[in-house]
């Protein structure tokens, strides 16, 4: 691998401009060596409406973090509710802990602490989306971790 390499190939690409009728381009583009995406993938790209042909790859910041959200699934806008809910579900899971416990006097005899719990489907899905996220770079792999701790230690 050679470092700022870009790889040129024939893509088919299907755009679906939000006020406009969606349309089909198969065009030459450059893409960084390691950011080929593959089939299905969501590519942001800039087009002008009067000549369809004439389309680039946005490769803003901003339009790469959007297609990555798009292509996990996860909408922009619940970023905050999901935050919310993983808080949530780490008091209940705190609240948990204590289970089987007698102030003052230790574990209840005859009953074995809670086993731990098995990661809730929500979670593994979370997960996904942020490793997806990670690959797409919209995260660094310090926002990634500190994501992927949240959701663990609910």
């Amino acid at each position: 691998m050679v470092a700022n390499t870009e790889i040129a190939l024939k893509t088919h690409l299907r755009v679906q401009p939000e006020n406009e009728p969606e349309f089909e381009v198969k065009k030459r583009f450059s893409y960084p060596q390691m950011a080929v995406p593959a089939a299905g993938q969501t590519v942001p790209v800039l087009y002008d409406p009067a000549d369809h042909d004439k389309i680039i790859v946005d490769y803003s910041a901003e339009a790469q973090q959007d297609a990555a959200f798009a292509s996990a699934g996860i909408d922009p806008s619940q970023i905050g509710q999901l935050m919310e809910q993983a808080q949530q579900m780490r008091a209940q899971a705190a609240g948990m802990q204590g289970m089987g416990q007698v102030p003052g006097m230790g574990q209840v005899p005859g009953m074995t602490p809670p086993a731990a719990a098995q990661p809730q489907v929500d979670s593994v899905q979370q997960l996904e989306k942020l490793a997806k996220l990670k690959e797409s770079g919209a995260l660094t792999d310090a926002e990634f971790e500190a994501e992927k701790a949240k959701i663990l230690s609910q």
